[in-house]
């Protein structure tokens, strides 16, 4: 077999491996378990996937974020590398036939959810494969003091006990150190490598703006940083205002969340990975598997609900290397905000359970049935049916998501399948008759390798130009052969799918457990507190306040370039204060005082208000401030 770095230049063109990434590497192929803790951006991925390309046999990649196994699949496949994802976007027959074909080694890597472990069948397959390595990734969730903790990870000790001899590797990007020994613990893993890289990022500048205008102050960082950029939303609705606000100022922007189509997102995110959209205004469904690195500043004009989150989405910023911006403005309102939106989204196990009955309810799932059954999902409708508060609603799901009750897959079904099953002597039999439907079946023939012995992905847009037809034709003739037998066809699905994992028990048997939920809202309240000390700090760097906060700023030093490390904060003197007072005769907004001053908004704000609370001044409706008379 070819050396690592071999693999590395024939694969991705590069001629040397990141920091740690050989290190982690050489572990593997010694044989060794490995937890790998690298942060955003670090190139975790290439961690197990040249290893397995170097060993003959598949990878097993174990993993809940099905957006980003597809994408990574997508890329793995783009690259003339053998990978299928076994998720709810496949259905039960495409699932049944990956494994067939992963068994006598059609692929290289196989992608997996967590609940798919749950699965005897499963189970007895993985073990007649030739397995070469077992990669887990956002491996944080398997313990309970992780900020995403999944039960279905804890089944991953049986895959450790039944396959000996095989390495396991586990990745994550913000696991505290007690988390790192409860994985360890938790998978049973043997003396494993523990290999850490720095999660200081060098070239990314933290900085946060207190500011009464965020429209303002966004326009102001857009303008001052060139190129690409991400501003993160808590919410669909006003991802989408955000763009549309951005566009109306000259700023070519665009709006993506889960609410939209695949197709409409696949879209999206590539007019702004080459350029055509500058920003883009997303939730939190947008990031995962990005792969640009060009990225020079990403602003969070909404608080995050801790700062794992916050840590992740501002490391997609200049990952080539060059000097990238994370910021946050925040509001006179936001903490406190933030706070009530926190407590007042969180469900209880009462409700939880009763979306879980709803859901088995709208979609007949009788008692004792439904595992692995798979539905379409709209979520506006299940929410106006059951009169229920949305926010809580979705909570709720992912809560059941995380139990492994259910799968609860937003990015639906991306795309559509085909298997041609019909032998040659039918296929030749259609040419003959001139069965109208014959040119599509050479079509696919021609176009698509493997698809008599598996599911492809198929493009009916595409498939159709080439032929002259519109997608709606090419569906209806896919329909047709599929009836008459001729070829399996999987349609592409828009908007969400449910897949319940479990057959459905009595409600007094459904198994929730209390202690996790328990774990959950204390680390919802741990993580609220520190995004909220994140934004008020006025004294610690920056970058040194989000790495203590994951308990590794062992020998850190402060950035000194950040807004703490470059005296933003220094408070205003006597003078200075003097001053402000007789400005502020005549009404004056905070980023004129700042000026006039010399000092930064932040600190003006700060002190604005605190003037406020004492009554000193008065603020107006058009955000100017006056020296109470």
């Amino acid at each position: 077999m070819k050396s690592p770095k071999e693999i590395l230049k024939q694969y991705w063109g590069y001629e040397n491996f990141r920091p740690l990434q050989l290190e982690i590497v050489e572990e593997v192929l010694k044989g060794k378990d490995c937890v790998a803790l690298l942060p955003t951006g670090g190139g975790k991925s290439l961690c197990f996937q040249v290893p397995a390309l170097c060993s003959e046999g598949i990878a097993v990649v174990i993993s809940p974020l099905i957006s980003l196994m597809n994408d990574q699949v997508e890329q793995l496949n783009h690259r003339g590398i053998r990978a299928i994802a076994i998720s709810s976007s496949l259905s039960a027959r495409e699932i049944d036939i990956a494994l067939e074909n992963a068994v006598v080694g059609a692929y290289k890597f196989m992608y997996v959810s967590p609940e798919r472990l749950s699965s005897d069948l499963f189970l007895h397959r993985l073990q007649q494969m030739n397995v070469n390595l077992v990669a887990i990734d956002e491996a944080h969730c398997v313990s309970q003091w992780g900020y995403d903790f999944r039960p279905a990870y804890l089944k991953i000790k049986t895959v450790v006990e039944s396959l000996p001899g095989v390495p396991f590797m586990a990745l994550t990007a913000t696991a505290k150190p007690d988390v790192i020994e409860d994985v360890i613990s938790k998978l049973g893993l043997t003396t494993p490598a523990v290999v850490q890289g720095s999660f200081t990022r060098s070239n990314l500048v933290f900085g946060v703006v207190h500011t009464e205008s965020k429209h303002q102050k966004m326009i102001q960082w857009l303008s001052a940083i060139k190129g690409s950029a991400i501003v993160y939303s808590r919410s669909r609705k006003k991802a989408q205002e955000w763009a549309e606000f951005l566009n109306h100022q000259g700023i070519p922007s665009d709006f993506y969340h889960a609410g939209l189509s695949a197709e409409v997102r696949a879209r999206k995110q590539k007019k702004w990975t080459v350029g055509t959209s500058r920003v883009m205004v997303a939730t939190t469904a947008f990031g995962m598997g990005i792969d640009k690195g060009d990225v020079r500043l990403v602003l969070h004009p909404e608080l995050p609900e801790n700062p794992e989150s916050y840590i992740q989405e501002s490391g997609r910023a200049g990952r080539d290397g060059e000097t990238a911006y994370g910021i946050s403005l925040v509001g006179p309102d936001d903490t406190r905000y933030l706070k009530t939106k926190i407590h007042g989204e969180m469900p209880d196990i009462e409700f939880i359970i009763n979306i879980y009955k709803n859901l088995c309810t709208q979609y007949q799932i009788a008692y004792g049935t439904g595992q692995f059954v798979q539905y379409s999902f709209d979520e506006g409708y299940f929410i106006k049916k059951w009169n229920l508060p949305p926010a809580k609603t979705f909570r709720a799901l992912r809560f059941l998501d995380q139990q492994g009750i259910i799968s609860y897959n937003q990015a639906g079904r991306p795309f559509g399948a085909v298997r041609i099953i019909a032998d040659l002597e039918r296929i030749e039999d259609l040419e003959e008759r001139s069965d109208p439907l014959e040119p599509l079946v050479k079509s696919l023939l021609r176009n698509y390798g493997g698809i008599t012995s598996d599911f492809v992905k198929i493009n009916e847009r595409s498939l159709g130009k080439k032929m002259g037809l519109d997608r709606n034709d090419i569906y209806q003739q896919l329909l047709k052969l599929s009836k008459t037998r001729i070829l399996d066809y999987i349609p592409k699905e828009d908007g969400s799918i449910i897949e319940f994992l479990i057959d459905r028990p009595k409600e007094k048997h459904l198994t929730l457990s209390t202690v996790d939920f328990d774990l959950q809202m204390k680390k919802k309240e741990e993580g609220l507190q520190g995004i909220i000390r994140y934004v008020e700090n006025t004294k610690v760097c920056r970058q040194i306040e989000l790495i203590t906060y994951l308990e590794h700023a062992d020998n850190e030093v402060p950035c000194g370039k950040c807004d703490v490390c470059r005296g933003t904060f220094t408070p205003l003197t006597a003078e200075d204060e003097s001053k402000a007072n007789e400005l502020l005769f005549n009404p004056m907004t905070p980023t004129l005082l700042a000026r006039q001053l010399h000092k930064s908004e932040n600190i003006i704000l700060l002190w604005l208000r605190e003037r406020l609370a004492e009554e000193e001044v008065l603020r107006n409706e058009d955000g100017t401030f006056v020296l109470k008379k």
